[in-house]
């Protein structure tokens, strides 16, 4: 570049030519109330046997949480069905492998549009300085060109003479701007490469967590209005019918995310007893149904097992036909229940809507829902506990909210967090999120069977 610039500003001069003991204390002044669950010191502070209860901060029972965050899921209802069997049966290994994917693609991201704001900082100072002594449009057209340094030497070269001296004066700043220009537009490339490589991996990481659990394209979707429609023709924001199993509460509920793959699929032809006959529905074998109060995979469904209707009813199984194939299969993510109904008329059924891995966004929604207090989110007031008791850094009131729901996404991102299926306390049958901190306590968040944030832990 030294060269060119001393060659550059030749040619100009020549020719005119124009570049953690406090914990005893804590316990004791915790179980003076009498209604909350607190933790044990001695419980140990790495057990991770996944019973929802070792080494973890509870929070149940606080009587100022708003939506009542710390208490069980599901265990009161309005006659519903019982909903012991209702685990979140999350598969801890894709999950996690997904929670990598994420984070990859957010670090990616990120790069990305810092490499795309300073790329675009030395483009507007060049194109400045260029507009100067060519004018807007020259200037424009040599910043699209594919090389710079010949298409602005061009340009120059025809820059009327009378500019030759302001152009010779001009030349090294544009040739420092140029290396500068260079050097981000590389970095711009490769973030953008970076960026499609880490799309490309969460894919494959949501296709790993999404393909078990599917239907094949023209399986009827029973709509909040009682119509139907193609599976593969619901969007994002359509209404669909959908049942929580705990309460046997019937409603409205929006779609939040679709999903499709395609290749070999084991599948399960399932012929569903109707007034007129059978009505069949297709779908993944480990698509799962609702069956006497239970969740069952089709492949394990059998003649006679009697599916929950959205009539509030049973429809019988009359027969079942399992085979391979490649199809092209489709799936949605049903917002708070989870569930959505399948089949047309007497021969519809409720199937769940949750893969191996959970909808990581729709986590990170739930912990920003209202509370009381400082924290006025669900991830914020949880926040503020562990604050108090110095368990999380101090932030200022001002600042729960901010520092809970970022502390949730830190952890739903982290490809140090891993993932547990909860069997027992507070949190059973849904899923805990910890996340390695090396020198002090592992953090970790409890969301119930529902995908509800419960709260934040030490582990």
């Amino acid at each position: 570049m030294v060269l060119l610039v001393a060659g550059i500003t030749a040619a100009v001069m020549a020719f005119g030519l124009p570049g953690d003991v406090r914990s005893l204390l804590e316990r004791s002044m915790c179980l003076i109330p009498g209604d909350q669950e607190c933790e044990d010191p001695a419980a140990g502070e790495g057990d991770e046997s996944g019973d929802g209860s070792g080494g973890e901060d509870d929070e149940s029972g606080d009587e100022d949480d708003e939506s009542g965050g710390g208490e069980e899921s599901g265990d009161e209802g309005d006659g519903g069905e019982e909903s012991g069997d209702d685990a979140a049966d999350i598969d801890p290994e894709l999950t996690e492998a997904l929670i990598g994917a994420e984070g990859e693609l957010a670090d990616a991201e990120e790069e990305l549009e810092d490499a795309q704001s300073d790329f675009d900082e030395i483009k507007d100072e060049l194109l400045q300085l260029l507009k100067e002594l060519i004018g807007l449009q020259d200037a424009e057209d040599c910043l699209t060109e594919g090389d710079i340094v010949a298409c602005i030497w061009t340009v120059v070269g025809f820059a009327p003479w009378g500019k030759a001296a302001k152009v010779a004066k001009k030349i090294p700043a544009i040739a420092r701007l140029v290396t500068k220009w260079r050097r981000r537009s590389g970095r711009l490339d490769d973030a953008e490469d970076a960026a499609s490589t880490a799309r490309g991996n969460r894919d494959e990481a949501l296709e790993a967590c999404t393909s078990r659990n599917s239907f094949v394209a023209g399986t009827p979707v029973l709509l909040a209005n009682g119509g139907y429609r193609p599976i593969e023709e619901i969007g994002i924001g359509d209404l669909v019918r959908t049942t929580d199993p705990a309460s046997g509460e019937t409603r409205a509920g929006a779609v939040t995310n679709t999903i499709s793959g395609e290749g070999p699929k084991d599948l399960v032809d399932v012929w569903i007893l109707t007034g007129e006959g059978a009505e069949r529905v297709t779908s993944t074998g480990e698509h799962r149904f609702r069956v006497d109060g239970t969740w069952m995979p089709a492949a394990d469904l059998s003649p006679g097992d009697r599916l929950r209707t959205a009539a509030g009813s049973t429809a019988v199984v009359s027969g079942l036909n399992g085979f391979a194939a490649h199809r092209d299969v489709y799936d949605l993510t049903v917002a708070t229940t989870h569930t959505y109904y399948v089949g047309q008329g007497a021969g519809n059924a409720l199937v769940h809507n949750a893969g191996p891995c959970p909808d990581l966004d729709s986590l990170s929604q739930s912990a920003r829902k209202p509370a009381k207090g400082p924290g006025k989110t669900q991830a914020g007031r949880s926040y503020q506990k562990h604050r108090d008791r110095g368990e999380l850094p101090d932030v200022p009131n001002s600042e729960l909210k901010n520092a809970g729901e970022e502390l949730v996404d830190d952890i739903l991102t982290s490809p140090d967090t891993r993932v547990q299926n909860v069997t027992g306390g507070q949190g059973k049958g849904g899923t805990r999120f910890i996340m390695s901190r090396p020198g002090q306590r592992d953090v970790g968040i409890t969301y119930d069977a529902n995908g509800e944030f419960l709260y934040f832990g030490l582990f």
